[in-house]
């Protein structure tokens, strides 16, 4: 994951619904989840585990990339929210 350091790592936060988020990261190949629980978010591995508790979708997938290694000054992090049909 060293060589990792050394370019822009691009995460995206797609939000499919309020509260939940699905993070993917290409370059590290890694994802995981965000899930807003009492007022903030918890951030899950692909596996599951509960690995932070951040304040935005943000923060959570700074705290994902840290999880695997990826230096947080090099993150190119993109929220999308879908857009939902009333």
């Amino acid at each position: 994951m060293d060589q990792l350091s050394l370019f822009v790592v691009a995460l995206v936060v797609d939000v499919v619904r309020p509260g939940l988020g699905l993070v993917t990261c290409g370059e590290a190949d890694f994802s995981g989840s965000i899930v807003r629980q009492d007022g903030r978010y918890l951030v899950e591995s692909e596996a599951g585990d509960v690995i932070a508790r951040v304040g935005s979708y943000r923060e959570g997938a700074v705290k994902l990339a840290r999880h695997h290694g990826v230096d947080s000054t090099v993150l190119d992090v993109t929220v999308e929210f879908e857009r939902i049909e009333l």
